[in-house]
């Protein structure tokens, strides 16, 4: 067998000068190429509200503007009352109100029972979801 071979304190730098370099180049490009699609999404999305449409297909790609409730705090402390009065929540799982668990149990009461958490309001935010499209070729056996 062959040992590594160890590269030299100047093979080193000169290697971690080339890959910063190229990183930096990466991150130039995507950049510009973030640039571009954040331009197109929103001109895509005043396209559709303009027209009053919530989806369109094109050859390759679908786009649909989706709605969705999200929980907002508005008033900690009367979540955090309402946490620590409401017997079946373990109120000290969401002391803090740690952002991911207290939605998650928010969504599900407002999905389950429609109720709103005291201190909370529910808004609809909207967003603009990109598919590829389903290959309507089939594969012949």
């Amino acid at each position: 067998m062959t040992e590594p071979v160890q590269m030299s304190l100047s093979d080193l730098v000169a290697a971690l000068g080339e890959a910063r370099l190229a990183t930096t180049n990466c991150y130039e490009a995507y950049k510009e190429v973030k640039g571009i699609e954040d331009n197109l999404r929103y001109e895509l999305e005043q396209q559709l509200k303009a027209e009053g449409l919530k989806s369109v297909k094109g050859a390759n790609f679908s786009a649909v503007i989706t709605e969705t409730p999200c929980v907002v705090v508005k008033h900690e402390s009367s979540v955090i009352d309402w946490l620590r009065n409401t017997p079946d929540v373990e109120a000290d799982q969401y002391i803090g109100l740690k952002a991911t668990e207290f939605q998650n149990l928010a969504k599900t009461m407002l999905k389950g029972t429609g109720e709103v958490i005291p201190g909370t309001e529910v808004e609809v935010r909207e967003s603009l979801a990109i598919r590829a499209n389903k290959s309507t070729k089939k594969v012949q056996g």
